[in-house]
């Protein structure tokens, strides 16, 4: 039930009139909701409070991510930093980025690794989209509004923007992004996401409404999922050679093997954006090369690596790496629906042998958050609980692999990405794994095949996850039956009917109360092995200036400048 709905002499209506009732608040029979809020929104202004904090504080009242990010949106400062102009940045210039070589295509539905998403963030807009905080605001939309049931969003639009081609972005952009993400055709991942709508409609040119079949807290931030990069209605054009963003950078030249060159729309409709004059994508496969370029200058910045891989970027003159702890994770999956992994007494022996400090000093030199083979981190406030961390028990593990049929062991392949850490884990948990007689036979994927070929077949794998803003996101795509993200090939019927309890769920108590549900069903017969989550470091030269990386690793370059 929504509880609580502030009138126009609220904090809501003096934060410039979010338009909304508030969703997911709940009954507070002894908080004044409107006081607090009020306060929350005073430190925020006078500094005392980051945007991160406003929203722990304001998900630890009841209140949504998506609502909150509104709140923020129109309390000011509008879009954080990434919304102003800033006095004295230099216009011009080319950025050039060190990245691993892309892998899947470039066609937004289909996007998935590194190089291709930094593609589609920075020549296309979204509806919505994450600040550094991860924190939701509106992009080609100019805000949000829910009724008070929950399942009717109407999402005005921005005028005066055009796409590449010249053609005007209307509400029937909106419309067929979304319809082409739900056509079985197209073969989305993400067509779950958008599952719950029953009716979408353009109530003009520049505003569309969505009602759901149930009510969806979040529904705004499923907007601002990678693929969700707005399209001209019917588009069909070609998307590596020729594709129409609105975006503040239009793709020039596309080399997979090679580079990719971005350059700046002049036409971009937020006025004084974008400042640099083009982006090149360098793709290069080994993280050893990515650093020395940077160190020589031939790259101005490297997308994310781990504070092991970024040892020797540390203390080197003109380079900042800066690290920023995010809810993502490396996850060490196994296929569940073949042998040895359909048995539940196998995949907990696998955990069993995991050291999650060990693996934590390996990857991440002890930095990280450590995870008990569950996605949701203690990084999602409210929503998290401490159901406990799996110690390492080798005796107990060999007696489960005993029982399931394997009394001197067994021996697996292990298939991984070379980057973002996930080399060092797959050494750190083959040297744990021998003492309970596991043979562990490690393949590296070293360029940028894994998401292409192997990371949905192989028996193995580990595969590095970018951060959410929100559970309910990672927990769709990675864990419900039948979802092309579900790269362990899990099914469990009452993990499914959690999931979706918890994403149309308004009390914060009773959602709280799903999560650790899934939280512990997750961590006691899941797929998954989750020790640690990511701590990343962002390496870039101190010429880079206005550059605040985004948790999920995917970069968006409209506020960066050069110095001269």
């Amino acid at each position: 039930m929504w509880g609580v709905t502030l009138t126009p002499t609220s904090a809501l209506a003096k934060a410039n009139d979010v338009g909304c009732a508030v969703p997911g608040i709940g009954r507070f029979k002894e908080v004044n909701v409107d006081e607090e809020l009020s306060g929350l929104l005073r430190d925020y202004r006078s500094g005392r409070l980051s945007r991160r904090d406003f929203v722990q504080r304001g998900v630890a009242m009841g209140m949504t991510v998506s609502v909150l990010g509104m709140i923020l949106h129109n309390a000011g400062p509008v879009r954080a930093a990434m919304a102003h102009s800033v006095s004295g940045a230099r216009k011009g210039g080319t950025l050039r980025v060190a990245v691993v070589p892309p892998s899947t295509p470039l066609d937004p539905a289909l996007i998935g690794d590194v190089a291709t998403i930094l593609v589609g963030d920075n020549i296309y807009n979204f509806l919505v989209r994450l600040d550094h905080n991860l924190i939701p605001y509106p992009d080609l939309a100019t805000k949000w509004s829910v009724s008070k049931d929950g399942q009717v969003w109407t999402f005005p639009l921005h005028k005066n923007v055009k796409f590449h081609s010249g053609k005007p972005f209307t509400a029937d952009d909106v419309l067929f992004t979304v319809q082409r993400t739900l056509n079985p055709k197209t073969g989305s991942p993400v067509a779950n996401l958008f599952a719950g709508i029953s009716k979408m409609v353009k109530l003009d040119d520049y505003t569309v409404q969505f009602t759901l079949k149930a009510p969806n807290p979040d529904f705004p931030v499923n907007f601002a999922d990678y693929h969700m990069c707005i399209l001209e209605n019917n588009f069909s054009g070609n998307f590596s050679t020729k594709p129409s963003g609105t975006g503040p950078f239009m793709l020039k030249e596309y080399v997979p093997a090679d580079h990719a060159t971005l350059v700046r729309n002049p036409s971009y409709f937020e006025n004084g954006y974008p400042y640099l004059d083009a982006i090149k994508l360098v793709f290069l496969p080994d993280v050893s090369t990515q650093i020395a370029a940077l160190k020589s200058g031939t790259v101005d910045a490297m997308t994310n690596v781990t504070p092991a891989q970024a040892q020797p970027l540390m203390n080197v003159s003109g380079i900042t790496a800066l690290p920023l702890g995010t809810t993502g994770f490396n996850n060490l999956r196994m296929r569940a629906d073949k042998k040895p992994f359909n048995d539940p007494r196998v995949r907990m022996a696998f955990k069993l042998v995991t050291d999650r400090k060990a693996i934590n000093a390996a990857v991440l030199r002890g930095v990280g958050t450590v995870g008990d083979d569950h996605p949701i981190s203690p990084a999602y406030g409210e929503w998290y609980t401490n159901i406990g961390t799996r110690q390492l028990d080798i005796p107990k593990a060999k007696a489960l692999l005993a029982q399931a049929g394997y009394p001197k062991g067994l021996s697996v392949t292990l298939t991984t990405q070379v980057a973002y850490g996930g080399s060092d884990f797959a050494v750190a948990f083959q040297q744990l794994a021998a003492a309970a007689n596991i043979n562990v036979n490690i393949v590296l994927d070293g360029g940028g095949s894994y998401f292409n070929t192997d990371w949905l077949t192989v028996p193995l794998g580990i595969t590095s996850w970018g951060a959410r803003p929100v559970p309910n996101t990672i927990l769709q795509q990675l864990f419900v039956t039948g979802q092309p993200y579900n790269e362990a090939h899990y099914s469990n019927k009452h993990l499914d009917a959690l999931i979706a309890a918890a994403g149309s769920e308004l009390n914060p108590s009773k959602r709280k109360g799903l999560y650790k549900q899934i939280e512990t069903l997750i961590s006691e017969d899941g797929p998954s092995i989750i020790p640690i989550f990511t701590t990343f470091i962002f390496p870039f030269s101190n010429k880079v200036k206005g550059y605040q990386p985004i948790p999920n690793t995917f970069q968006y370059y409209k506020s960066v400048w050069l110095s001269a």
